[in-house]
């Protein structure tokens, strides 16, 4: 309730009932656990962190122009295998993705 009086407003607090008088038990907060932080999750999450770098590491090396490697035993099979080596990095790479969505869904 609220009483003007003069230019001060003076607020009159009517006592409320609390809890403990009504006879309401206060109930606990619910608790809520994370399943995605353990240790295995954790370890998965690099895993295939580990294989997307792979990937992208073999896609490197089949953008590599072979005149830039200084060793011909190691020039002549990457001119025949670049293709192979950037569908491998590739596939690599969709693959850890995948597995990883998956990981993380479950």
């Amino acid at each position: 309730m609220v009483r003007v009086k003069g230019s001060r407003v003076e607020q009159r607090v009517q006592p409320t009932r609390t809890r403990a008088a009504l006879g309401v038990a206060a109930v606990p907060a619910a608790q809520v656990t994370d399943t995605n932080s353990t240790a295995a999750g954790a370890g998965v999450m690099a895993f295939f962190g580990v294989l997307v770098a792979l990937g992208f590491l073999v896609l490197g090396v089949s953008a590599v122009p072979p005149r830039r490697v200084p060793w011909p035993v190691v020039a002549e099979p990457l001119i025949a295998h670049r293709s192979d080596l950037a569908t491998f990095g590739i596939g690599t790479i969709a693959l850890a993705l995948l597995c990883l969505n998956i990981a993380i869904l479950l």
